[in-house]
This record gives C-alpha cells, sequence and structure tokens, in this order.
C-alpha cells in the first residue's frame, strides 16, 4: 500500500510500466471500498492503512510488487510505501 503524495500523470504511468514489466499491477484505491473489500479476508490487517491517496500494488510473486514500489519511491519522493501484506502477516 502506498501513498501519492502529488504524483503526475507522467510519474504514475512510468510506476504502471514498471510494474506491469516486473508481472505487477497498481491501482489507485477508494478507502471506503477497499475496506469494505479486504474485510472478512487474510488482508483486513491492512484496513488501517487506508488513509489519504492511496495506491495498492499486487503481484502473483511476493516480491516483485515490492520491489517495483521500492525502486520507484527511492527514486521519486512523492511516493510513500505505508505498509504490506504476504499471507496475512502485515
Amino acid at each position: 500500500i502506498t501513498l501519492n503524495k502529488g504524483l503526475t500523470v507522467a510519474e504514475a504511468q512510468a510506476l504502471r510500466k514498471a510494474m506491469r514489466a516486473a508481472g505487477a499491477g497498481y491501482k489507485v484505491a477508494k478507502n471506503r471500498l477497499a475496506r469494505l473489500a479486504i474485510a472478512g479476508t487474510k488482508f483486513e490487517n491492512l484496513s488501517d492503512l487506508f488513509k489519504g491517496p492511496t495506491g495498492i500494488a499486487y503481484s502473483v510473486d511476493p516480491v516483485a510488487a515490492a520491489k517495483v514500489c521500492a525502486k520507484f519511491a527511492k527514486d521519486n519522493k512523492k511516493l510513500e510505501i505505508v505498509g504490506g501484506n504476504l499471507n496475512g502477516v502485515k
């Protein structure tokens, strides 16, 4: 889960392109809907992180999305990683 602190359209597209290249994805989320969607799942422990302009990085490979997000956040201070979940562990 990330906080988007003013990413431009070009920056967001670059992030999504890097995610796709790694076999991952990135979506901007409506916080209320995301909390409803994860209620009762192994991801429910993340519900407190859905505040502000939120984005969700996801992938089948457990580390692909995290690697791309970490690299992008290192180069671009407008993206902040606030948390994640691996097999129900926050």
